[in-house]
């Protein structure tokens, strides 16, 4: 199902919204029937999933998209988009499906301005020669890289060496890259394109974060924040409004849930110890309620969109599910800590998992799209379980499995 959506067959401009779930989008766009399409800005939580049975889109100029993984982007670079002239994709899952790479050809030989920000996905500099083969007529390049393994991203002579290579015609590269520094790592200064080189570290790791400046470097520079660990590293403040560049916030306030829209118009994933009182923004789909999230007065205002939901509370008891499961109708991977009471704790698995649908097709009487559940079994429950099948016989005997 669309939501949304701002289209029809003959609109120039496209923009959508989309449930996690719902693939229709791409046999949409790449079907024939919005062929008069040349603009898109495609965005649901989870990054848009593509195949290589789709049909190029001939009139598509302008792209922003957020795809899941890294072979999505392939995909849409092997010939979908021949003639797009600017992109700026997002890829939201941090792993790679396939270690394969394709034989690129210049396909988007149109191709002008391009943006990459990826969210630790481990990009190393054979990806970024694939991706960059597509697009030789780049004039400018946007890199936000988060935590690569590869040090020849911190190696300026080399890969300005690759820049060059790939893009004779490049006029401006705007970089921000973090690195994990390890006894093969070889820093040396950028020449071509001056950067700042900030040094960082935590209890066990060194860093180096290498940007360039000014940042943001115009309006619509989309380059992100490093993350380590508990949250953004501040290097290149105060020139960046950080709560700009962050995807993950923590609110404790209740003024800053209104500034959702707003303030943190980029997060996607909240972590709070409040009672929601308001809708959360469509974007907002994994959700983490801290130990001093008071679950019995949360109220009844739905939030649809969460599908991630984390409860670092152990619940009282069973009640406490209902009431989750009420304002989050729609949650796909959920994860709870039962009452350490072994009575309670069973009584919260039963409740979870009662029978509902037919038998051969079960799913959670509370959460309907559910496919992954995770809690943890204390001493107390775990004192006749001691192996996989001790396992299987309990869940076969206090509930519908």
């Amino acid at each position: 199902m669309l939501s949304d959506a701002d289209f029809n067959a003959d609109s120039e401009y496209l923009i959508v919204c989309l449930e996690p779930w719902d693939t229709s989008i791409g046999r949409l766009l790449f079907d024939g029937l919005l062929s008069t399409v040349h603009t898109v800005n495609i965005e649901l939580p989870n990054g848009l999933l593509l195949h290589k049975l789709l049909r190029p889109h001939q009139t598509l100029r302008h792209v922003q998209i957020v795809l899941q993984t890294i072979d999505d982007l392939y995909i849409l670079l092997s010939g979908l988009v021949p003639n797009v002239e600017t992109m700026s994709v997002e890829l939201r899952q941090a792993r790679l499906l396939t270690c394969l790479r394709p034989q690129c050809t210049s396909s988007c030989p149109r191709l002008t301005e391009f943006t990459l920000l990826e969210p630790r996905i481990g990009l190393i500099i054979d990806d970024i020669k694939c991706i960059f083969g597509y697009m030789p007529a780049l004039h400018k390049l946007t890199l936000s890289i988060r935590d690569t393994p590869d040090p020849i991203f911190c190696h300026g002579p080399k890969f300005e060496s690759i820049l060059n290579e790939y893009f004779p015609y490049l006029c401006q590269f705007d970089y921000t890259m973090t690195h994990r520094i390890m006894t093969k790592t070889f820093i040396k200064d950028f020449i071509q394109w001056p950067m700042n080189v900030v040094f960082y570290a935590n209890e066990s790791s060194q860093w180096v974060h290498i940007f360039s400046v000014p940042w943001p470097s115009n309006k619509n520079d989309k380059r992100r924040l490093p993350i380590i660990n508990s949250g953004c590293n501040t290097s290149v403040l105060p020139s960046v409004k950080r709560d700009e560049h962050m995807d993950h916030v923590k609110i404790t306030m209740k003024n800053d849930l209104y500034q959702l829209k707003t303030r943190f118009y980029r997060a996607y994933q909240l972590t709070t110890c409040l009672t929601i009182d308001i809708v959360l923004p469509q974007r907002i789909s994994k959700l983490i309620l801290t130990e001093q999230t008071p679950i019995g007065l949360m109220n009844s205002i739905v939030q649809p969109n969460i599908r991630h939901l984390i409860v670092q509370r152990r619940l009282i008891d069973e009640k406490e599910i209902s009431i989750l499961a009420h304002q989050f109708p729609n949650v796909k991977y959920l994860q709870l800590l039962f009452p350490l009471d072994r009575r309670l704790f069973v009584r919260c698995f039963q409740t979870l998992f009662s029978d509902y649908g037919t038998i051969y097709y079960k799913r959670s009487r509370y959460w309907c799209y559910l496919v992954n559940f995770c809690t943890t079994f204390d001493v107390i429950q775990l004192n006749q379980i001691i192996n996989d099948s001790d396992l299987h016989r309990w869940l076969i005997e206090n509930t519908d499995l």
